[in-house]
């Protein structure tokens, strides 16, 4: 049906324009009142958005590092683990109470990692036989625990068929995994690019857009101390957390957007803050879950770079400097 036009614009083309003009404006206002007309913060809006991702990858959560001034010569001849390394997942090691948090695939990285540094990876359980040819009943340490078990095995006398096994240094980890984290996302407009950028809020530099934005993402962690069983000192500690790092696709994705839903900040909500993590669960979550084989190869270089003091140190006779406590980001 035509839309309906007075007499009067019909037969003046000028006051058809300013009638026209008249409604656009009016329209216009009653939509304002309502809330649908978007308040743009800088740029308008265009039909693609386009959102760079690249930020969330590679992220450091926790860098904190303590290393001993002095590295015992062959200190990593037999190496104790942790139960909750020789137990990962089990109840005895990782209970939902348990400040452990070790996965099978981490405790395989790090035994891995021991033996191909020419290691003798030793379990908790290889201290009994060891406590009870040593310490003779009524025995008080049956209800120690595995790191004052191996303290005490060090100091008393040696049992000639156990000289050579004893443990040279104990490796208490707290945490060894890959596990998806929810981060706290910031969404910044780079002006020179001309595109939004997303990355961890603790490394923005300026207001983000979008406030309470969370995105799930795999982390890699590692926390352990390493202590000479012959002293009891504690040579080194590490505790870093660091986000995969994606190289199988492009990160930077362009989204359709209507041109009534660009990027504003309405009175009810942010539709672009709404679209982008909903972009990256569709289009990225998926991708970054079948690289499993490329997280793995992050976690031991992870492990491999926390322990790499250590092995250094022992390998050598040099006494190193001392190496300052490093602290990064802990949001």
């Amino acid at each position: 049906m035509p839309a309906f036009r007075p007499e009067s614009a019909r037969s003046c083309p000028m006051t058809a324009r300013i009638t026209l003009a008249l409604a656009t404006l009016l329209a216009a206002v009653f939509a304002g009142a309502c809330g649908a007309l978007p308040n743009y913060v800088g740029e308008q809006s265009t039909d693609q958005g386009v959102v760079d991702y690249s930020a969330m990858f590679g992220a450091s959560f926790t860098d904190s590092a303590f290393v001993s001034h002095a590295m015992p010569n062959k200190l990593l001849r037999r190496v104790l683990i942790s139960p909750s390394v020789a137990m990962p997942d089990s109840r005895t090691s990782s209970t939902p109470t348990s400040t452990n948090a070790v996965s099978s695939a981490g405790a395989s990285v790090l035994v891995a990692l021991l033996g191909q540094w020419g290691s003798d990876v030793i379990a908790p359980a290889a201290l009994r036989p060891m406590l009870k040819r040593a310490c003779k009943d009524p025995c008080d340490l049956n209800n120690a625990t595995w790191l004052e078990q191996a303290l005490w095995l060090a100091s008393a006398a040696p049992n000639p068929s156990d000289a050579l096994r004893r443990p040279t240094a104990a490796l208490p980890v707290t945490t060894l995994r890959t596990h998806w984290k929810s981060v706290s996302a910031a969404v910044l407009w780079n002006a020179t690019k001309r595109q939004f950028e997303v990355l961890p809020t603790h490394l923005a530099k300026g207001r983000s857009r979008c406030s309470g934005m969370k995105l799930s993402i795999p982390v890699n962690e590692f926390a352990s101390e390493v202590v000479d069983v012959r002293s009891g000192r504690i040579l080194l500690r590490v505790d870093t957390a660091k986000s995969v790092e994606q190289s199988g696709f492009n990160a930077r994705w362009q989204i359709q957007v209507r041109r009534s839903q660009g990027v504003y900040r309405s009175r009810v909500r942010n539709v672009y803050c709404a679209t982008i993590p909903a972009n990256w669960r569709a289009e990225l979550v998926w991708r970054i879950a079948r690289a499993r084989a490329a997280h793995a190869a992050q976690l031991r270089a992870l492990v491999a770079k926390g322990l790499q003091p250590l092995r250094e140190g022992s390998q050598s006779t040099k006494r190193p400097r001392p190496a300052p406590l490093t602290t990064g980001h802990q949001p």
